[in-house]
């Protein structure tokens, strides 16, 4: 898997006209070999995956949108919103869920969980 990441990660570099950043790759691989194994890998690897980057909006005043990293059912029927955060995991993200929650329930009628996945 390293290779293939390196591979994917240089072509797009390149597309984007960027130079190869090594460091940021080894920082990528590193996350992603954290992640491999963890409680949440294995929720996520055992349910039915409903959309990844699920981008959304609803209202107009105020509008609200964004973009679901990951939506997926359990096996006992639970659609759980996935939240990846790289980053210190202290804010309140009850307002982000809520919206989240809310985009879910309107585009497919179920009442989801919102989970915050840690990646560090």
């Amino acid at each position: 898997m390293p290779a293939a990441l390196t591979q994917i990660a240089k072509a797009f570099y390149a597309q984007q006209g960027l130079p190869y950043d090594e460091a940021l790759m080894l920082e990528a691989r590193r996350l992603l070999a954290d992640f491999i194994g963890s409680a949440a890998w294995e929720e996520i690897k055992g349910s039915e995956i409903l959309g990844r980057e699920v981008p959304f909006f609803y209202g107009t005043n105020p509008m609200m949108r964004g973009t679901m990293d990951i939506l997926y059912r359990l096996p006992n029927g639970q659609t759980v919103i996935g939240d990846y955060k790289t980053g210190a995991t202290k804010q309140d993200y009850a307002a982000q869920a809520a919206a989240y929650q809310e985009a879910v329930h309107r585009a497919l009628g179920a009442r989801a969980v919102c989970k915050i996945i840690s990646l560090r």
